[in-house]
């Protein structure tokens, strides 16, 4: 058993070594490698484990895969830390931040790169700082701070000075975003100098792909000719002739721009041979896209149908795949991990003094963790408590400042609805205030949620304020606890008394809330203000008994008066919403 478990260990290593060794030039070669590992997880040590962890995520990554699942990168990104070892390090935390932005984390994966750049800096290792910096300019590229990304590009390409192939890669992607900025010229020359590096080594692939994106650039910018001069000059260079289709997918798009109908005749043609043989399904759904708009444009509906079909079909079988691929990716690391529990048994197995003297050690730390546990629940409790109410306020001014950035964006976007409006009534300025009118409507459902959100944190702290009023009510004879009387003081926000805290809590959603309804309903007694206030919450009639310390029958009398006072048509209905609908009209008035 100990010398297949050395051979296992010899072999799943020698793998390891090898994945790693190809990862750079044949990562899809290189997954095989690891998952041929999967079949014997338990002979790998602690380091070797974490080796693995780290290539696998970097040879899915680089195969386009989907990583926001492999979490255990983070584990690896700790152990390289108090191991020191650099090297690990850096990649540890490099492909840690790509994960975190898959995942949508985004700070935490710029955190992630930018602790990647220390180690890396210290061994000196151009390609990975210039990899670094590549990472953090997609980070924020993705996020639209494009000149942000536009620095971080610079650096890389700083980096990189003496590896042209390099360079030719981040003057591309400082071309585009240079076009997402609207700065063309700008644009034109990095696609140019990257043209140039990639002329400089000769490497005609990368020439190649640049000219074909800066042919897109052309395009985009209405600029056919030279769009379509860029695009032929790419095609020269390709050397893979599994590209074809993309190129005459482009020369279709072009032709139809430029209206020249028997140019785009004929490279839909080709489009409709290559049908045959494109695997690429996403190629697949932009040909049947175009395809769909042809014959549409020829008036062939039959057609258009059969390839809108055919097109919704492709989108359907990408989303399947991802969705298939993903369970593939849970079933594989379930294995990994039974493989693993089953290697551990057998360890334990040859150990059962070990195993006994554990459970023993087991049971009496459970004892003692159980009497423990008794005796500091209630501080545990407090802390949660205390650690829940400053999530809250961290979270109510989040959202506070969010609600107002949305009124301001709406404000701005009203302002510029009303000036075209005033303007000329051209098609380009309906559109424009079609899509302006889109964005205030998106905007305004954002709001409403924000605004909802900020009054389930009032709602849920108006309560636990009721409930603590409830305690404080039982212990009053039996002497004051000080911890109680802390939280009471942290949640009340002071030393104030219960309903004042309440109040206070309910205008932090309703706004002078309190002073309006004295202002407009000065007929309103005092146990008729403050079930009306009341009334804002989700309380039930035996919550607002036992606030105001009255029978349930006399809170259904108050809200009959309060009914008839206001003048409500119902009987039953929401006070609140009545009371709101008229203290709004007389804002408006």
């Amino acid at each position: 058993m100990a010398l297949v478990s050395c051979k296992q260990r010899r072999e799943a290593i020698r793998q390891l070594g090898c994945a790693q060794t190809i990862i750079e030039t044949a990562p899809d070669s290189a997954l095989v490698f690891l998952d041929s590992i999967r079949s014997h997880p338990g002979v790998l040590d602690k380091r070797h484990r974490m080796e693995y962890e780290i290539t696998m995520v970097q040879a899915k990554y680089k195969c386009y895969k989907d990583i926001s699942g492999d979490t255990a990168v983070f584990e690896a990104r700790r152990y390289f830390v108090k191991t020191k070892d650099y090297g690990q390090q850096t990649l540890a935390a490099l492909y840690s931040g790509c994960v975190y932005e898959e995942r949508g984390e985004y700070e935490m994966s710029m955190e992630a790169y930018k602790e990647a750049m220390k180690p890396a800096t210290i061994m000196g290792d151009s390609l990975i700082m210039a990899r670094i910096q590549q990472c953090i300019g997609s980070l924020l590229y993705s996020q639209g701070l494009y000149e942000e990304a536009l620095e971080s590009y610079k650096k890389a390409a700083e980096i990189c000075r003496s590896m042209p192939e390099k360079q030719a890669e981040y003057y591309g992607n400082m071309g585009r975003c240079f076009v997402l900025m609207k700065e063309n010229d700008s644009a034109f020359y990095y696609y140019r100098k990257g043209i140039d590096c990639a002329i400089q080594i000769g490497n005609i692939e990368i020439q190649s792909g640049l000219l074909q994106n800066l042919s897109v650039v052309y395009r985009e910018c209405q600029m056919y000719d030279e769009a379509l001069s860029t695009l032929r000059q790419s095609l020269q260079l390709n050397p893979d002739v599994k590209k074809y289709p993309y190129y005459n997918l482009n020369f279709a798009r072009l032709y139809n721009l430029l209206n020249q109908n028997d140019s785009l005749t004929y490279y839909i043609s080709l489009l409709k041979k290559d049908l045959e043989y494109i695997e690429d399904k996403l190629l697949l759904t932009s040909i049947y896209s175009i395809l769909s708009e042809y014959e549409m444009q020829r008036s062939d509906y039959d057609s258009a149908f059969y390839y809108q079909t055919k097109h919704s079909e492709m989108v359907e079988d990408i989303y399947q795949e991802q969705m298939e691929q993903s369970v593939y990716e849970i079933q594989q690391k379930y294995d990994f991990e039974a493989e693993q529990n089953r290697n551990n048994v057998l360890l334990l197995s040859r150990k059962n003094k070990i195993v006994v003297l554990t459970v023993f050690l087991l049971i009496a730390s459970i004892l003692i963790i159980f009497f423990c546990f008794r005796l500091i629940n209630n501080r545990k409790n407090e802390s949660f408590l205390m650690k829940k109410m400053i999530y809250l306020e961290h979270e109510n001014t989040e959202l506070n400042e969010q609600k107002n950035d949305l009124k301001k964006e709406i404000a701005v976007l009203n302002q510029e609805k009303t000036k075209l409006e005033k303007q000329n009534n051209s098609q380009f300025n309906e559109d424009r205030i079609n899509y302006i009118q889109l964005q205030i409507e998106q905007l305004h459902s954002e709001l409403e949620l924000t605004t909802e959100q900020l009054k389930e944190n009032t709602q849920w702290r108006t309560s636990l304020m009721c409930k603590i009023a409830m305690v404080d009510k039982n212990i009053k004879n039996n002497g004051r606890n000080i911890h109680f009387e802390q939280i009471k003081k942290y949640v009340y926000g002071g030393n104030i008394s219960t309903w004042e805290a309440i109040v206070k809590s309910i205008e932090k959603s309703y706004p002078n809330l309190s002073d309006n309804i004295r202002i407009k309903f000065p007929e309103f007694n005092e146990n008729e203000f403050r079930v009306c206030i009341l009334s804002f919450m989700p309380f039930s009639v035996q919550d607002v008994a036992d606030i105001l310390d009255i029978s349930t029958n006399t809170v259904g009398k108050i809200r009959s008066n309060i009914r008839k006072k206001i003048k409500m048509e119902k009987t039953r209905g929401s006070i609140s919403d009545e009371i709101m609908k008229i203290l709004e009209q007389d804002s408006e008035i």
